[in-house]
């Protein structure tokens, strides 16, 4: 009975992959030796099959990066800038008041200024550039013929009543800023102004030509002598407003 549960104990031994068994055959009952043999080797593991099509590993997706949020709408962009404004359109030309003749003789011609109660006037003189010519001067504004106007007011008498038979006489303006400008620049032609371009002469009655505050001009025609005779226009910037009178004699 010992023999037999020896067998079956190699035989158990064999069919688990422990040993080996190797029978040694003789007289006596056989003898069965055990070599442990070496355990298999390991396979190496693989990754566990997944279900579907093929054997390939499941891709590893990275973690989705999240952009960083917008910035917060703000104010909306700055319009341009406005251009400059246009600069100020300059003032339109002042050429003086207009005049229209009034009347004329062969050594005066009187304009009334449009507008105004004036008149200004022109006297015949001897051109400086050729004497034995006669050209327009106009009579300028001086302050010692305005302060001292007896004497130049008795010549302005003498010159309306040549020049307007029913003039009772004449006279200048008494207050300095009662004379007409005489206009700078180039001044429009044919349109009635002062235009200085059109004239060869200017005159005026020189201070020591004056005799006195309250003297008259003692003459009945005109003496050129007592004028001055100039080729610029008058010093002051104006010439001489006179007036005729027609309510009677002086």
């Amino acid at each position: 009975m010992a023999p037999a549960i020896s067998l079956l104990a190699m035989l158990l031994v064999c069919s688990l992959g422990i040993a080996t068994l190797e029978c040694v055959t003789g007289d006596a009952l056989p003898v069965a030796k055990l070599h442990r043999s070496s355990p298999p080797p390991r396979r190496a593991s693989s990754s566990p099959k997944t279900k579907g099509r093929g054997t390939s590993a499941p891709s590893v997706q990275s973690p989705a990066i999240s952009a960083p949020p917008s910035p917060a709408p703000g104010l909306p962009p700055a319009p341009p800038p406005l251009p400059p404004p246009a600069p100020p359109s300059s003032p339109p030309p002042n050429y003086g008041p207009t005049f229209t003749l009034s009347a004329q003789t062969s050594a005066v011609r009187l304009f009334q200024g449009n507008g105004s109660f004036g008149l200004r006037v022109d006297l015949a003189v001897p051109n400086p550039a050729a004497p034995a010519q006669r050209v327009w001067a106009p009579w300028c504004a001086t302050a010692k013929q305005t302060e001292q106007r007896f004497f130049a007011g008795s010549i302005m008498s003498l010159l309306c009543r040549a020049a307007m038979p029913r003039s009772g006489g004449g006279f200048i303006s008494a207050y300095d800023d009662q004379a007409f400008p005489i206009p700078a620049g180039p001044v429009p032609a044919g349109q009635g102004y002062l235009n200085p371009a059109e004239y060869k002469a200017w005159v005026y009655i020189p201070d020591e030509k004056i005799p006195g505050p309250e003297v008259e001009y003692d003459k009945t025609t005109l003496d050129l002598s007592v004028f001055k005779v100039t080729t610029t226009p008058c010093a002051s910037g104006y010439v001489l407003m006179a007036n005729c009178v027609f309510f009677g004699r002086r």
